[in-house]
């Protein structure tokens, strides 16, 4: 989905003097010209006054920041009239095993943090994963990665808890929502995989070939055109024989196939990538029958070097089945050409194609993918899974739509608080797996409950069409934009029950959520995380779309501004744009939240490996676009940080959350602002990386 960003001001336009954006002088009124007087009086312009540095933390190197615009904003003003300033440190449930899976470990660990001035630590006790690193009822306890386990039984939350508190760090509990497996490590003790019901299904496309005329005999095509499909599963669709060529050198060709198709379909040579058996000129021989589209019986006992079994038939559930009475057609009937050897064509004219298999795709394409037959090349809807589809890497997300994973993590929650965690915290997964997900049968249900009416399914929310079967773009239907409003209110809901959740379990326990920072992801993903009176030039933000802002149900919320770049100043010194840089992401952040709630910057360590230096200009940004920090993660190298961290939380601060009652007065004076008609200075549209922090 393309979304149009209406630019009310863009990131390019501050450059490296954003800083003296706001202390222009006040401009001359505009002279009033008499018809009669002539030419009117020439408008002069002062010039702006010179940007200066400045330090948001007095103790690091002062750098060049847009200070007018980042300090937009009631909640800014009052965290630093307060002195209030979050300084969280994330550690990744799965990456830090070594680092926490014994109670001396998490005590050292603790006091290095805390130490470093860093006040409240995430302990990411749902992973992706969906093993917990708590006892709980509904999931496995997990046990290890990579080699580094945890001893039998070892609860590494209420170890966590028992050396924070004493120490004055805060204990936030993160939870991977609507994840529960991982597509690139499964696990069968994964809830996800272990419940496949619960797995979110995703409309995409297939691709199947097979020779013109059969149902029966198909092979799927790989997802990705122009790259190998080493499983030898698929075949691949080539299109440029560059890359086919540099993959053959890669590998070798001896137990792969290619056939080249012409623009109908017609097999016009085959081979192994090198030298093709193709048509001589000439009359013809006889003609001779197609045989009858039959996989050829394996080899009893092949050789270690002999080429895999030939694939299994693969049904079309879609071909009508003929009827019992009905005569077998007759087999087709093409000439035998003549053939010679020649060299791989060295391209392809517009409309052909080459299919390229190994193993068992080699294998299909040699029984049915012969000189002179014509081959079908097909895309269709499929609907699968997420378990079961090509994706092979990134969370296995469950759907968000049925009754038994929200309860279920409603119950998960409720464990957590009652461990006596300072807050909880959904992690980025708290969404839908993507635009094409859900469409499975429980989703389509409430979703016709919503409309009110039966629908076309997928067609009426989008289809997929493709001008050359190798690329495909989403075609809205007529309830698309009905589809993007749907999915944000039902992840607004869920976030709304489980806030109510943990306030009456605890009304001390805050709840809050992690965000990427690129804004405009997110209706694709079926989120909003934004406040329900947030303005700017987007297309999808109807007033509708508005009221499914999750900022007002929160505590506090942190989104990944995750890039190289701290200051917007510097982004030209490495090639970059503005908009790639903490302080943008951070800023639109700020302004995003619009005074619903505390924002808190994420950085990525990973970002700043060997550039302590960088990171001290991203934790300026950070704390100049909003009221506190993140960094991610304890993983990332943090050894050779822990140096800057001092230096820069010198000097101590309690997070704005923390401070009773202040939030409330923001939301308040954030609502008088609103009545008295002042205007708010527009809200700078910065473009981001697609898929930042997610």
């Amino acid at each position: 989905m393309r979304h149009l960003h209406r630019l009310i001001l863009t990131a390019a336009l501050l450059g490296g003097a954003a800083a003296a954006h706001a202390q222009d002088p006040a401009l001359p009124p505009s002279p009033v010209v008499d018809p009669a007087a002539g030419a009117p009086t020439p408008l002069v312009v002062p010039p702006p006054v010179l940007a200066t540095p400045s330090s948001p933390i007095k103790s690091l190197p002062p750098v060049y920041l847009d200070d007018a615009n980042d300090s937009f904003g009631i909640a800014q003003t009052e965290a630093r009239t307060h002195g209030l300033q979050a300084r969280i440190l994330w550690i990744d449930g799965l990456a830090n095993t070594d680092r926490i899976n014994s109670a001396d470990k998490i005590k050292a660990l603790m006091a290095q943090i805390k130490n470093a001035g860093f006040n409240m630590v995430v302990l990411d006790v749902k992973p992706i994963s969906g093993l917990t690193l708590y006892k709980s009822a509904y999931a496995p306890l997990l046990t290890g990665r990579g080699g580094k386990r945890f001893p039998d039984g070892f609860d590494p939350l209420a170890e966590v808890l028992r050396a924070a508190h004493p120490l004055g760090l805060q204990v936030i509990a993160s939870m991977n929502a609507f994840a529960e497996g991982q597509l690139d490590a499964p696990l069968p003790q994964s809830p996800g995989y272990a419940n496949p019901q619960w797995q979110t299904t995703i409309y995409e496309t297939v691709t199947r070939v097979a020779p013109a005329g059969s149902t029966v005999n198909t092979i799927l095509a790989g997802d990705t055109p122009n790259v190998l499909n080493e499983n030898g599963d698929r075949v691949t669709i080539y299109q440029d024989l560059t890359k086919l060529k540099k993959d053959l050198d890669s590998r070798g060709n001896a137990s792969l196939t290619v056939a080249v198709l012409n623009a109908q379909g017609q097999v016009t040579a085959v081979g192994n990538g090198q030298m093709m058996t193709v048509p001589t000129t000439g009359a013809p021989a006889l003609p001779i029958p197609v045989p009858v589209p039959v996989v050829p019986a394996a080899p009893v006992a092949p050789a270690p070097a002999a080429p895999a079994p030939p694939i299994a038939p693969v049904p079309d559930a879609a071909a009508p089945a003929l009827p019992p009475t009905a005569p077998a057609a007759p087999p087709a009937v093409i000439p035998a050409p003549t053939s010679k050897l020649g060299p791989m064509p060295a391209r392809l004219a517009k409309g052909e194609m080459a299919l390229v298999g190994i193993a068992g795709a080699s294998n299909f394409l040699n029984a049915f993918a012969r000189l002179g037959v014509t081959m079908t090349v097909t895309s269709l809807p499929d609907f699968h899974p997420i378990g079961k589809g090509a994706a092979h890497t990134g969370p296995l997300m469950v759907n968000p739509n049925d009754p038994t994973v929200q309860t279920r993590l409603l119950n998960m929650v409720g464990e957590v608080v009652g461990y006596g965690v300072d807050g909880v915290v959904f992690d980025d997964r708290l969404r839908y797996a993507g635009l094409n997900a859900d469409f499975g049968d429980t989703t389509r249900a409430a979703f016709e409950t919503y409309v009110g009416h039966s629908v076309k399914w997928p067609d009426d929310v989008f289809k997929y069409a493709s001008d050359d079967l190798l690329s495909r773009r989403v075609v809205p239907g007529p309830l698309m934009e009905t589809w993007l409003l749907w999915r944000a209110a039902t992840i607004r809901n869920f976030l709304a029950t489980a806030g109510a959740r943990v306030k009456s379990l605890n009304k001390n326990t805050t709840i809050s959520i992690y965000v990427g920072s690129t804004y405009s992801d997110y209706p694709k993903m079926g989120a909003n995380w934004a406040a329900d009176d947030f303005s700017a030039g987007y297309r999808f933000l109807t007033p509708s779309f508005q009221k499914t802002g999750m900022a007002g149900l929160v505590d506090w919320m942190t989104t990944g501004c995750y890039y190289r770049v701290g200051p917007m100043r510097d982004a030209g010194d490495i090639g970059q744009t503005s908009s790639y840089t903490v302080e943008a992401a951070g800023q639109f952040s700020n302004r995003a939240a619009n005074d619903r709630t505390w924002v808190y910057a994420g950085l990525s360590l990973e970002m700043f490996n060997g550039r302590p230096d960088a990171l001290r200009g991203a934790l300026q940004a950070a704390a100049a676009t909003t009221q506190g920090i993140m960094v991610f993660d304890l993983s990332h190298n943090i050894d050779q940080f822990w140096p800057v961290f001092k230096q820069a939380f010198a000097l101590p601060a309690l997070p704005p959350h923390t401070s009773p009652g202040l939030l409330d007065s923001v939301r308040a004076q954030h609502e008088a602002h609103k009545t008295s008609g002042l205007p708010d200075p527009p809200v700078i549209v910065f473009g981001g990386a697609s898929g930042t922090g997610l």
